[in-house]
């Protein structure tokens, strides 16, 4: 479809904003009066998106105008699409008169690490309020977070990185496992037992590999789409889990993880933290990045 063909089967958008505001509150006159419009102009709008859809949107009930059933069905299309609109739109102009700022994260470093920390800052910080949201690590489209922790090599372009936690792996269980299938004493001692990954089967093999062992079952075992998830399924006594020490520092303290080993495996990724190169922070936009780039670990 080349530009022109693009460009005549877009809806023509006045019309179908007066159609919604005609639709929502029932009437010509209500939509004339929030669209500082007149009824006439309501009606010739009305004509104009009828006249694209080829289809009635609209038929007359003695003085009054109505929708019909194809009416009420592009309504329903459209309204989600409008409730959107608003909503994204109330929300970038409370965020110019708040105290706001975003940050984007994956559920691995937001559960365990940010979140039980978050009232530290917002205690040193009163007034600011702070939005989290998802980050996908596999992609990491641009998004709209002020900050974002992401996952991987450091290298994201228009985005400015600094390493906040190594990415050494160390191998991790609970304490009910270790009671139950113990002694594991050595790494030769997880050979039969279930091993749980994260995104893909290899890290444990290669952790196995580098201690000169070959375990065909390392390659086996549940797979989860993300480290939250595969760190649950350790909490619940369903296997072993290479984990990042400093993401489950609270679960070790608390003395629900236990580590197995002192060997580390470093598979090339990191956590870092991330703004993007093309602006500047806000004030509070700042103040959150310098807690975690400075505090945030020391808690």
């Amino acid at each position: 479809m080349n530009k022109t063909e693009q460009f005549h089967s877009d809806p023509p958008l006045r019309a179908v904003r007066t159609f919604e505001s005609f639709a929502r509150h029932g009437g010509v006159n209500a939509a004339a009066r929030e669209l500082a419009i007149s009824a006439s102009a309501i009606s010739h709008q009305l004509r104009l998106l009828e006249e694209f859809l080829g289809q009635a949107l609209t038929a007359r009930q003695g003085r009054n105008l109505i929708l019909t059933e194809d009416g009420r069905e592009y309504y329903r299309a459209i309204r989600s699409a409008f409730a959107v609109l608003r909503s994204a739109t109330e929300h970038v102009r409370e965020k110019t008169a708040t105290r706001q700022v975003t940050i984007s994260l994956i559920p691995m470093f937001g559960i365990n690490l940010f979140i039980p920390r978050l009232g530290e800052f917002l205690g040193e910080n009163p007034g600011v309020d702070v939005n989290v949201t998802y980050a996908n690590h596999r992609s990491y489209p641009s998004d709209a977070a002020d900050i974002s922790i992401r996952f991987g090599t450091g290298h994201w372009p228009g985005y400015h990185s600094e390493l906040l936690i190594s990415g050494a792996v160390t191998a991790w269980c609970i304490r009910e496992f270790l009671q139950r299938h113990g002694p594991i004493d050595s790494p030769h001692s997880l050979m039969g037992l279930p091993l749980l990954h994260d995104e893909e089967r290899g890290t444990w093999n290669q952790w196995l590999q580098i201690l000169g062992l070959n375990h065909p079952g390392a390659l086996q075992g549940l797979l989860f789409e993300d480290g939250q998830l595969a760190l649950t399924a350790a909490l619940n006594g369903l296997g072993c889990v290479l984990m990042r020490e400093p993401l489950i520092t609270d679960l070790q303290k608390r003395g629900e993880l236990v580590r197995l080993f002192e060997h580390e495996l470093d598979d090339g990724r990191a956590y870092y933290l991330c703004r993007r190169a093309d602006g500047e922070l806000s004030r509070e936009g700042a103040s959150l990045y310098g807690w975690l780039k400075g505090g945030l670990l020391a808690g």
